[in-house]
């Protein structure tokens, strides 16, 4: 047997998850002209307001955050991948600005923090023109990338920027590769494998110190999408980041496992070419190599996290030349000793020549981030409208036995619940159920805690609003601690009529933009819910309990 060539697969490679509600990005130059283009130096002095936070129209909101977590990302602007000083990029024809190292690509990244939740509120810059400078960094009001706002994505410059250095050769396929991947899916490159727990209080202090919580901490890497990076630098500061290396006194094939354990039960499949006159490699997670005109051939099932080898027939000091491909869902593949991937029918294509005793990492372009909506805590949130209409031949009723029989079966399984009501005078309630209650109401023999909890839903309002009343539960869901992932809607559509005012649909499209899903059970019409609002409608117009009960049940 010959010496052996291992690969190291790092991450989740098979399922690559993209951030819901991407706001469209122009492929083309179309930054305009900015009368203040700031430095670094300047951005980095403006502090940190966590008392306010900024909403889509840029209003300072009086909201005190429980910060728990802060971090960084990549800009989701293609343009905030630079070689060149700001001037040029916004101005090519101003020649005279000085470019970059050609060992270095300028990239801006967005601060931000996170609740108890773990969800990610973007720092915006509070503006008041174009042409004036802002005075200190905010919290967006909604989470996610949603809540970044199309005009602060097309500012760039207005975020601190770092500088990676590669080497020479690395640079080129970097660029392509950022480029690419921001312009088609927009993911987001996350710096840090899990938000960074800040030692003191960062409430007015600058955004250097902000930065600097995270760049210092010892445990903070920079994740591997960018692990071939020589260094990485916040642009005119001394503030560095840790760059993972392999120790090169190290012998045996490293292993460095994802920081998404989940991810280690991902596999990806490659294909494999080589010509005929290598001889039948042995590659571990490999079918058998099988003829195909003067080459092999063969498909490889790679599980994340793990070490494979490739051993050849006979010893040789010569390089293995070997063509990858690979299905287009998992991105342009970054893999060192390989060109840069070209697209082809199966999805990416790369020619590589591999020297036996090194290892190689395969790695994605970026990580996806997931914590805009975390899966393990998301959670139904079910509204109630007390509609008087819901008094006549018992339908109110029928909603109490119908909610009474679903939240009895619930499971601790089953996706974690709220249940909200809106009432006369437009109030929203106080939750009137949990599925963390469950447990206690159900244990509790001696009466039926449920069923009077549940008796508490009395039909009685005649001053609703079935779409305005969505603002109340939207602030809900702005002040409380848990993300939701879908919000169902019982209602008789009160107080809409023909002609809807675009504005009065402004949450539910807000919603679906943030991927929280809005089912709604109407005794009307689902017209304007599915047409208009872009929910999931029901009519339940026979108002009959076991339809009611099957629409429950079907979740």
């Amino acid at each position: 047997m010959g010496k052996m060539i291992s690969y190291l697969i790092i991450g989740s490679l098979s399922i690559p998850l993209t951030v819901s509600g991407c706001i469209n990005i122009s492929k083309t130059n179309e930054l305009k002209r900015t009368a203040w283009i700031p430095t670094n130096s300047q951005l980095l002095k403006q502090p940190v307001d966590l008392r306010n936070c900024l909403d889509r129209e840029q209003h300072l909101i009086a909201r005190n955050l429980a910060v728990k977590g802060i971090g960084i990302i990549l800009h989701p602007n293609v343009f905030s991948i630079r070689t060149q000083a700001w001037e040029q990029v916004l101005e090519p024809d101003n020649l005279s600005s000085p470019a970059l190292a050609k060992t270095e690509v300028g990239i801006s990244v967005v601060p931000y923090v996170t609740d108890s939740s773990n969800r990610k509120f973007m720092l915006l810059p509070k503006l008041s023109t174009p042409e004036q400078p802002f005075n200190k960094f905010v919290p967006a009001c909604h989470p996610g990338l949603p809540g970044l706002g199309e005009i602060i994505v097309k500012m760039p410059y207005y975020y601190p920027t770092i500088i990676v250095k590669v080497i020479p050769e690395q640079r080129d396929n970097l660029i392509q590769v950022l480029n690419q991947q921001r312009q088609t899916d927009c993911q987001l490159g996350e710096l840090t494998a899990t938000p960074v727990v800040p030692s003191k209080t960062i409430h007015n202090k600058s955004l250097e110190l902000f930065l600097a919580e995270i760049f210092n901490k010892p445990e903070t890497l920079f994740l591997q999408s960018f692990a071939q990076a020589q260094e990485i630098i916040l642009d005119e500061t001394q503030i560095k980041f840790q760059v993972a290396k392999t120790d090169p006194s190290v012998t045996q094939p490293v292993v460095v496992t994802p920081g998404n354990q989940l991810a280690l039960t991902n596999k990806i499949q490659i294909q494999l070419t080589w010509p005929k006159v290598l001889g039948k490699l042995t590659i571990t997670g490999c079918e058998t190599p099988q003829e195909a005109n003067s080459d092999y051939i063969t498909t490889c099932s790679f599980q994340a996290g793990h070490t494979y080898s490739i051993s050849k027939p006979s010893p040789s000091h010569q390089p293995v030349e070997i063509i990858l491909t690979w299905q287009e869902e998992l991105g342009q593949l970054s893999i060192p000793a390989c060109q840069i991937p070209v697209a082809n029918p199966m999805g990416y294509r790369s020619i590589c020549a591999f020297q036996t005793g090194k290892t190689y990492r395969i790695v994605p372009p970026f990580l996806s981030d997931t914590a805009f909506q975390p899966i393990e805590t998301a959670r139904r949130l079910f509204v109630v409208s007390l509609a008087a209409n819901f008094n006549h031949d018992g339908t109110g009723k029928i909603i109490q036995n119908s909610l009474y029989n679903y939240f009895k079966q619930h499971q601790p399984n089953h996706l974690p619940f709220t249940l909200l009501t809106i009432g006369p005078g437009r109030q929203l309630s106080h939750p009137v159920l949990s599925s963390e209650e469950l447990p206690t109401l159900m244990a509790k023999n001696s009466s039926d805690v449920l069923k009077e909890r549940i008796k508490q839903l009395q039909f009685s309002a005649t001053d609703l609003n079935a779409l305005d009343d969505l603002e109340l539960v939207d602030s809900y869901l702005l002040n409380d601690e848990l993300p939701i992932s879908e919000v169902v809607y019982i209602t008789d559509n009160m107080g809409i009529t023909s002609q809807i005012p675009r504005k009065q649909l402004g949450v539910p499209l807000a919603w679906h933009q943030e991927g929280i899903q809005l089912i709604v059970l109407t005794t009307n019409d689902c017209a304007i819910w599915n047409e208009r609002a872009l929910a999931h409608c029901t009519t339940w117009q026979d108002k009959q309990q076991p339809t009611l009960e099957k629409f429950l049940t079907g979740f």
